[in-house]
């Protein structure tokens, strides 16, 4: 595991009216499959990235909870931005990444 300062801003989020921003996020890989705890309907979606929240307290209202499931946040990890969408949970966790946006994410 490994710690990154990234800047990420939830830029649709039902609930918001206005952009948030957060950084110092703790920040892991996750291995496991792209898919979880949300359930989306099948369909060809403009944002191919997905992403796990957790629920530790750097994460502050980007928390996991079943209604930011599908929201877009867009991360950036110091290399450029990178659309991803809310497709699981991290009970515990930070925010994760998988391995498809970790490579695009933090060039490692």
């Amino acid at each position: 595991m490994m710690k990154f300062v990234l800047l990420f801003v939830l830029f649709t989020y039902a609930m918001a009216s206005s952009t948030r921003k957060h950084d110092s996020v703790y920040v892991t890989r996750h291995g496991a499959y792209e898919a979880g705890a949300c359930e989306l309907p099948t369909s060809n979606y403009a944002v191919r990235y997905s992403v796990a929240l957790g629920t530790i307290n750097s994460l502050k209202d980007l928390k996991f909870r079943p209604e930011l499931c599908g929201q877009i946040l867009e991360v950036n990890c110091g290399y450029g931005t990178l659309n991803l969408i809310v497709m699981n949970s991290n009970i515990g966790g930070g925010l994760d990444l998988y391995s498809t946006s970790w490579a695009l994410l933090t060039r490692n």
